[in-house]
């Protein structure tokens, strides 16, 4: 019945001990020097520059965006979030990939954006204008890291011809990032977690003290069998254990220990002390001269 309970201990200490796995997907941007970064589930729309144009007739402006996405994730399952539901506000608007129960990732970059319903002035030409970029993982099982850079041009131009004017417009750059991520452990799940390991640590201690008592049991069992039945005179019989308290001590063996034998020498010699493993009557050389003093 103990076994049975301590498998059960140990079995809900390592339930409560054991970690969530958690994922690791992630978007970030980079547009000129300037970066954002999604790590944890959500979506990210921002306006992170602008360019402005003040052209007369006959006059243009380049422009050169350089550039560099970087997506991952852990291709681990996870459940619907609404935070990584969402649409940029802008004209044409971009939106989240489906769901697929799957980990995923995306970015999306415009530069020059500008609403195409807007109408210019025919001399002017724009190149280059809502210049896109979209990346993203799959949204499976598998586990990816995409990266990609480059350059994305831009010219404006107003040519001189009889009704030009001067050209004055701002054409911003936007960003959009979706992530959709196996969420990291809260604090209740880091302290279930510790707790976790606190019973595991006492039930292994509980089970090692079990452990050495049955071995303990196991060795007194073995000695008691190699003893015989245990007899009122036997040493490991109550009785017998209380006996040796009022037993007299017994002489030791000369034969098999080394004896202290305290000598004293001739012609007024200190005494000292000498080992001997055979029963000795008289000390070393003085033997035959003279027998041992003492009391």
């Amino acid at each position: 019945m103990r076994s049975f309970i301590g498998v059960l201990f140990l079995a809900a200490a390592g339930l409560l001990a054991t970690s969530p796995a958690h994922g690791t997907a992630s978007a970030s941007v980079t547009v000129n020097g300037t970066t954002r970064t999604l790590s944890q589930t959500g979506f990210l729309f921002e306006q992170i520059g602008a360019v402005g144009v003040n052209l007369a007739p006959g006059q243009s402006s380049d422009f050169t965006f350089n550039y560099s996405i970087s997506l991952q994730d852990s291709g681990l399952p996870v459940a619907f979030d609404q935070q990584a539901v969402g649409c940029s506000s802008i004209f044409p608007s971009t939106c989240n990939d489906a769901y697929t129960g799957f980990e995923y990732a995306k970015a999306y970059l415009i530069v020059l954006q500008e609403d195409p319903r807007v109408g210019h002035n025919p001399a002017v030409v724009e190149q280059g204008v809502n210049g896109s970029v979209t990346l993203a993982t799959h949204g499976d099982s598998f586990a990816e890291s995409l990266t990609q850079a480059g350059a994305l041009q831009g010219h404006i131009e107003v040519r001189d011809v009889p009704g030009a004017n001067t050209f004055t417009n701002t054409y911003p750059t936007f960003i959009a990032l979706w992530v959709l991520a196996n969420p990291i452990p809260e604090p209740a799940v880091a302290v279930q977690m510790m707790m976790g390991l606190g019973l595991l640590g006492v039930a292994v201690r509980r089970w090692r003290a079990d452990a050495l008592a049955t071995a303990d049991r196991t060795r007194l069992s073995s000695s008691r069998d190699r003893l015989g039945p245990a007899t009122p005179s036997s040493p490991h019989h109550p009785a017998g254990r209380r006996a040796q308290w009022f037993r007299r001590p017994q002489p030791l063996d000369r034969h098999a220990l080394h004896i202290l034998v305290l000598c004293h020498g001739r012609r007024g010699r200190p005494p000292r002390l000498r080992r001997s493993s055979r029963p000795v009557s008289r000390c070393g050389a003085d033997a035959d001269a003279d027998p041992p003093r003492g009391r």
